[in-house]
């Protein structure tokens, strides 16, 4: 299953991201989303096949799934609006910014946060939730 994973992975990013002029952040995110659904669903029919019943194990899920989606919010929120900066592209490398009360110039963007580089040479990481809002 992790074989599988790792070569649908590699296959989608050396043979339709690499073309497509998407920016290399984003082509990195959307060939870890699809190696991880490849990865889950590998897993889910393993267990089927074994003779686990997936039923049991959905009430279970479910309950695991909603304190890790408390948990996980605020980076899933920051994930996604990484995602739109580098879909849509209202800030880009080398732009002078001023968000969440620090003025500089952007000199990474990353998939949950921007890193700003202030005027007086500091280095400063804004979560990207902030651009968004």
């Amino acid at each position: 299953v992790f074989w599988i994973s790792s070569r649908t992975k590699r296959f989608l990013f050396n043979r339709f991201l690499v073309h497509s002029g998407l920016d290399r952040a984003l082509q990195y995110a959307i060939a870890q989303i699809v190696s991880n659904v490849v990865l889950v669903v590998g897993v889910l029919i393993v267990l089927e096949n074994t003779g686990i019943h997936l039923g049991a194990l959905a009430v279970f899920a479910g309950a695991v799934g909603v304190g890790v989606g408390f948990g996980l919010q605020n980076i899933a929120s920051n994930f996604i609006s990484g995602l739109v900066i580098l879909a849509e592209r209202p800030i880009t490398i080398g732009d002078r910014v001023e968000v969440a009360g620090i003025t500089g110039q952007v000199q990474q963007i990353r998939a949950r946060s921007t890193v700003i580089r202030t005027n007086d040479n500091i280095s400063m990481i804004v979560p990207n939730t902030k651009f968004i809002d």
